[in-house]
């Protein structure tokens, strides 16, 4: 197959499926989808693997580490809101939707361990070799500060931005192959989102196998997600920051995303 990264290969398969979707086109990527997720848990384990350094060794996420995680995605959220014209109405409404999922952090009983993690896992950092994948830099988010890459966090964030990374590579593709005011572009539309759904699902298949019983994760499938879906929102705000700055253009990409990890209907932009 050649070496690239992950972005190359999914570009690749994700266009291949535009041209022809189908089970099989749809699939093309998910072995490899499957071997991140277990590369990432094998990651996880040997990460938490040494009790004894206690910059290495598993704690428990505390109460103060949800404020701490509200506080920055509160912060970056209000920055967002200062980027869109006063009163957007789209903006008004994915705020109040946005409070409302991060509320849903509170009932989580046993959100898990936090570990040394690797922080910025996704399919750019990723290259496919002779010998299968292997994972690049361990420098964490580039635009957040040394201290708060090193410290230690929920291990359900890497995968998060993985999950982001198959939903920005597909969403990517198809704003270089149609506009949001054409007809063509809902078929697009929902065939990125059917592609990121499969990925996403091969990626955690993968991941579980590896991390399933595992005590750094919360034990209910529930706060699971519940978790996941929050670091979620955290990345594809971010991206959304990015586009509003430096391509406006594909603004309606990060609402689209926000949108889908809260579960809500279409939106009309």
């Amino acid at each position: 197959h050649g070496k690239g990264t992950g972005i190359e290969f999914a570009t690749e398969a994700i266009n291949q499926y535009l041209d022809d979707p189908s089970l099989e086109t749809i699939d093309a990527f998910a072995p490899s989808a499957k071997q991140l997720g277990a590369i990432l848990g094998e990651l996880h384990l040997a990460l938490a693997s040494d009790d004894k350094d206690p910059a290495f060794a598993p704690e428990p996420i505390t109460g103060e580490d949800m404020i701490d995680w509200w506080a920055s995605i509160n912060q970056r959220l209000e920055q967002l809101e200062t980027s869109f014209e006063s009163g957007d109405p789209v903006l008004l409404h994915l705020w109040q939707e946005v409070e409302a999922a991060f509320r849903s952090l509170e009932p989580i009983t046993d959100p898990g361990m936090k570990i040394r993690n690797h922080g910025d896992y996704h399919l750019g950092q990723v290259l496919r070799t002779d010998k299968g994948w292997i994972i690049l830099d361990f420098e964490g988010e580039p635009n957040r500060p040394l201290e708060e890459r090193r410290r230690k966090n929920s291990p359900l964030r890497d995968v998060a931005i993985m999950m982001r990374s198959f939903s920005y590579v597909a969403h990517t593709i198809i704003s270089e192959r149609a506009r949001p005011d054409t007809e063509d572009w809902n078929t697009q539309l929902r065939y990125a989102d059917q592609w990121e759904s499969a990925m996403q699902a091969a990626f955690l298949q993968g991941y579980y196998s590896h991390m399933t019983d595992s005590p750094l994760l919360p034990a209910r499938e529930a706060d699971r997600q519940r978790l996941m879906n929050v670091f979620e929102l955290d990345r594809a705000i971010t991206e959304l920051s990015y586009d509003i700055n430096s391509r406006p253009d594909w603004t309606h990409i990060g609402l689209h995303s926000i949108r889908r990890i809260l579960g809500l209907g279409e939106e009309v932009l």
